[in-house]
């Protein structure tokens, strides 16, 4: 339940951006719904922008399975 919460809360933070959303995270695995809410976040004109880990990871697992949602 509270995995949901939260993703609830970040999804709707997402679709009330209306200048920036810039996100940092070491992790980033998002859910379609992230992802979609991104995606229209960029679509109105938000500056969306993420920070993400380079090549030096602690978990270059969780990196390259993130790279599956970005170049």
């Amino acid at each position: 339940r509270q995995h949901r919460d939260i993703l609830q809360s970040l999804v709707r933070t997402l679709h009330s951006g209306q200048k920036r959303i810039w996100l940092a995270t070491p992790y980033f695995l998002p859910t379609w719904k992230v992802r979609r809410a991104l995606r229209s976040a960029a679509a109105r004109g938000v500056d969306v922008r993420l920070l993400l880990t380079g090549p030096r990871t602690d978990h270059p697992s969780v990196r390259y399975a993130g790279h599956r949602y970005y170049p």
